[in-house]
């Protein structure tokens, strides 16, 4: 019973899905091929061997790059030795070092999206790859892997976590945002940053990826292009020029944020609160 499902993109680039919220809220991570070593984007939250199924595709040495921290990119991490990490999210995938609580907050997060199918439910806890100790290579703003003939360059894309970093393929005209850009965002709280400087980090994006035309976020199971970067600074520029927007319930699955300013603006969706303008 495999929770994972290939498919490959384009010569050298698949996607691989976990998906356990029956597409409602799916995991995707990539796979990227490069003549001499490949590059796993994050590694989904680790509901079964992902090692295994990255080893049905490719047979060379593979790295993992990370966009984050969340539990849901740094599930599997203790299959793989090579792993990259901005320093500013080691205290995400390492929880303080109770790596017990870790893997009980993913399986937790996995029976709350499988509360009507407990066999499934049961055959995933007894695979589930268990959080541990992990040693992570520190990367940042500007550093770039290179896979041989293939080469993804770091752009630090904070906002929805602080050390949230993408990564770009200009020569292959690709590049992956993980959560830190999407059709939809959220601004609200002490611990989000503000609209403003989301607007700083599309612009820093989108100076990096000049030449992208495709581009895979975590949880958006269709690639996207600059057009939405567009439509996210378009709607962010207008908040902080004072949008007339209402309020509603910003909610999204198990996100609960409650309610929120609303802006729209093409593909894209901000929501926030007047304090994180």
């Amino acid at each position: 019973m495999s929770v994972y499902e290939v498919e490959k993109i384009q010569d050298n680039l698949y996607s691989i899905k976990e998906d356990i919220t029956n597409n409602k809220f799916p995991i995707i991570i990539y796979l990227v091929i490069g003549k001499e070593k490949a590059a796993l984007i994050d590694t989904g939250i680790g509901s079964g061997n992902l090692s295994k199924v990255v080893r049905s595709i490719t047979k060379k040495q593979v790295i993992v790059l990370h966009t984050h921290g969340h539990l849901d990119h740094v599930g599997a991490d203790a299959l793989f030795s090579e792993l990259y990490l901005n320093c500013r999210e080691y205290y995400l995938a390492s929880n303080g070092g109770d790596f017990q609580a870790l893997t009980n907050e993913r399986l937790n997060f996995i029976k709350l999206n499988l509360k009507d199918k407990t066999e499934m439910y049961e055959n995933i806890k007894s695979h589930i790859v268990k959080s541990e100790k992990t040693y992570y290579n520190n990367i940042s703003d500007g550093d770039t892997i290179d896979l041989g003939e293939t080469k993804l360059e770091a752009v630090s894309t904070p906002g929805h976590t602080p050390g949230s970093i993408s990564y770009v393929n200009n020569k292959d005209h690709y590049a992956f945002t993980g959560d830190g850009i999407a059709d939809i965002h959220w601004f609200d709280g002490k611990e989000s940053i503000k609209v403003e400087d989301f607007l700083n980090t599309l612009n820093h994006f989108e100076n990096k990826a000049k030449r992208v035309k495709k581009i895979y976020a975590a949880h958006v199971p269709k690639a996207f292009d600059l057009e939405l970067v567009h439509d996210l600074q378009t709607a962010a520029r207008a908040i902080i020029n004072g949008a007339d927007d209402e309020i509603e319930n910003a909610d999204y699955e198990f996100l609960k944020h409650g309610n929120l300013y609303a802006h729209r603006y093409g593909q894209a969706t901000i929501y926030y609160d007047k304090e994180n303008i």
